[in-house]
């Protein structure tokens, strides 16, 4: 059984990593660049884009998996938010509003990741990295809560919107 300390540091590594400095990221995300550039040149740019989002996809659903089976009792919508978002405090600025019990909303207008992906001028991979895998993310919490998004920091928009809402 695990303690509320050990459940707290295993949610906080799936969600942080190993917490890697910003040269440490960088190096992590040439390598998954590498990876990505790879798999377009040997498999085209359609199958080989495709092949890296599933591996990247399914790593992050099955890591995230694999956290709330060994410590997370509660997969609700608020229990969500309370352990994911919570804390992210220490990395995004976002304003979040609740609709009822059933769906929630995130604006993030400020992201250490994103702003060292740019510093180091790797916003691409850096959004196939982490953004794209927030589907993956909810997926592996709980398949009953929707995710949509349609703007990006990572993209060059002036802000993430998350939304989530219970099927």
């Amino acid at each position: 059984m695990m303690t509320a300390e050990e459940k707290k540091a295993r949610i906080e590594k799936t969600l942080f990593g190993d917490s890697l400095s910003a040269e440490a990221m960088e190096r992590e995300l040439r390598l998954f660049q590498e990876f990505r550039n790879h798999l377009i040149e040997d498999l085209g740019e359609e199958k080989g884009a495709e092949v890296f989002a599933n591996f990247i996809g399914n790593r992050t659903e099955r890591g995230w998996r694999e956290t709330v089976e060994a410590c997370i009792d509660d997969v609700s919508l608020k229990s969500f938010v309370d352990f994911f978002w919570g804390p992210l405090k220490q990395s995004l600025k976002y304003e979040e509003s609740w609709e009822g019990d059933n769906k929630v909303q995130f604006k993030v207008t400020h992201c250490t990741v994103c702003e060292a992906c740019k510093k180091a001028g790797l916003t691409d991979i850096g959004y196939h990295v982490y953004c794209m895998t927030d589907p993956a993310v909810i997926k592996g919490i709980n398949p009953e809560i929707q995710f949509e998004r349609t703007h990006t920091l990572m993209q060059g928009d002036d802000y993430c919107d998350h939304c989530y809402m219970c099927k």
